[in-house]
């Protein structure tokens, strides 16, 4: 308890930056302790998908929700492939459209017009591994919606 008052009050106090530089600096320090991809078990990708997610590196966390996803869907848990894919795509969805724009499959026109090459790859790559995902567990309109 009082741990997670202390870390709570900290965080508070933080500017956005300077978290996601903590948040950079944990996913170095836990890619550093584990440098080989094949060995890393689905608790340290998970963890290093958190931090790259929170440190807006979107390329890096994209790439872990992409193989983690991958990975629970060969093992039969398209639920969880489904969550982690959905968490990846907050990273875009989170910038919400003007009151004047419409969201172009569920994302902000600003947004998808300020991506880069790298990102675009990745955002198409997670829309269609989601909307594969959300089919396999027949959820047709969520599926639909996915490929928009």
């Amino acid at each position: 308890f009082c741990h997670s008052t202390w870390r709570r009050l900290i965080l508070s106090m933080l500017l956005d930056s300077w978290k996601r530089d903590i948040h950079k600096h944990a996913a170095m320090a836990i890619e550093a302790r584990s440098p080989d991809p094949e060995t890393r078990d689905y608790r340290t990708k998970v963890k290093l998908f958190q931090h790259w997610k929170d440190s807006d590196h979107t390329v890096k966390a994209a790439s872990f929700a992409l193989d983690i996803g991958q990975n629970f869907k060969l093992l039969g848990l398209n639920l969880h492939s489904i969550k982690i894919y959905d968490d990846a795509l907050e990273m875009w969805r989170k910038h919400k459209p003007n009151r004047n724009e419409e969201a172009i499959g569920g994302f902000a026109p600003d947004v998808l017009d300020s991506l880069d090459e790298d990102n675009l790859v990745h955002l198409i790559k997670l829309l269609t591994m989601f909307g594969q995902a959300v089919g396999s567990v027949y959820m047709e309109k969520r599926s639909a919606r996915a490929f928009e």
